[in-house]
């Protein structure tokens, strides 16, 4: 499973397109394979959006979101778990368990 995560320090980004890096990781079996940083310079919202879809991914996770946004991602497929407040390990350990969803706040 290809999971895309919005970052920023270390936290998930407030809004999506506020994020600094995107955390592109693949899942199996509630183990992560493999995790890579990809640093984000000055993209504007609709180029954010090209970007994740591009990259196929399964799962978004990520802060606030426009509601535009929601409808374009969610009609290719991705499953995106939004509104979600906190660091990014304690909410991809959350993920994990299979106990994530969109508006949670992990501390």
């Amino acid at each position: 499973m290809h999971v895309v995560v919005c970052a920023r320090n270390g936290r998930i980004a407030p809004k999506y397109y506020d994020a600094a890096q995107l955390l592109s990781l693949i899942v199996e079996n509630g183990a992560i394979l493999n995790r890579e940083v990809i640093a984000l310079e000055a993209l504007n919202p609709d180029e954010l959006c090209s970007l994740v879809l591009h990259m196929n991914a399964d799962v978004i996770i990520c802060g606030g979101i426009r509601k535009d946004y929601q409808d374009k991602l969610n009609r290719s497929s991705v499953q995106l778990i939004y509104n979600v407040i906190g660091n990014v390990d304690d909410v991809l350990k959350r993920f994990m368990e299979g106990n994530l969803s969109s508006g949670d706040i992990v501390n």
